[in-house]
């Protein structure tokens, strides 16, 4: 999920929201649901997909626990800190980047907080 939003620049409801549906893997791009506009309205874009995203959504896809689920990103976990139930989309990730950042002993860098 880290490297899909960093590839793609997008906001954690974008990725969030992303649906297997979105993915064009054989056009190398993903549809987005976007509020990057100047009035707020939502926006369909289509965003390319760099290589190394696409081996890693392909692996992603391939290894998943839920292959049905119409997101691309749910909850894998049964655990209160991350604000959603098991197998749900996301609609927050509490602490996710506080924790990834523990853990590589760096300092938080606000992003997904």
């Amino acid at each position: 999920m880290v490297f899909y939003a960093y590839a793609l620049a997008l906001r954690r409801g974008e990725i969030f929201r992303t649906k297997i549906t979105d993915l064009d893997l054989p056009g190398n791009k993903v549809g987005i649901w976007t509020r990057k506009r100047k009035d707020g309205t939502w926006e369909y874009d289509w965003i390319p997909i760099p290589p190394e995203l696409k081996k890693a959504i392909t692996w992603w896809l391939e290894n998943r626990p839920a292959k049905d689920h119409e997101n691309l990103f749910y909850c894998l976990e049964d655990k209160p800190h991350v604000g959603i139930n098991l197998g749900e989309q996301f609609v927050e990730r509490k602490n996710f980047m506080n924790r990834l950042c523990k853990k590589a002993g760096l300092n938080h860098s606000g992003f997904m907080a």
